[in-house]
């Protein structure tokens, strides 16, 4: 791919170009809260809807809070990128189910 591309270098992340086409895409569903991207640019993030609301109500390891509300995502096409998730760890008390066929 990289003879292809007339490119000898690599981005840091690994792939030849530093982001995708879905990264200019803005959601088209409806969402009462608000909308932020978690994660790497290009396949690895993801669009979330209500993130700070799970902040809030699930926080993260570093809160002091009382973690007594569970939050379970499911997480489909991890593949090789799995900053989603991770961030998800960071931000919240996330129990994350990962799945990826390839």
């Amino acid at each position: 791919m990289k003879a292809a591309s007339g490119s000898g270098k690599d981005f840091p992340d690994g792939y030849i170009y530093p982001y995708n086409v879905w990264d200019f895409v803005r959601p088209s569903f409806f969402c009462p809260h608000d909308l932020e991207r978690i994660g790497a640019l290009g396949d690895g993030g993801k669009v979330v809807c209500g993130m700070s609301r799970y902040e809030r109500e699930c926080p993260g390891p570093s809160s002091k809070q009382n973690k007594a509300q569970e939050l379970i995502v499911y997480s489909f096409g991890v593949s090789d990128d799995s900053s989603f998730e991770a961030a998800l760890l960071q931000r919240t008390n996330a129990a994350i189910w990962g799945y990826d066929y390839s």
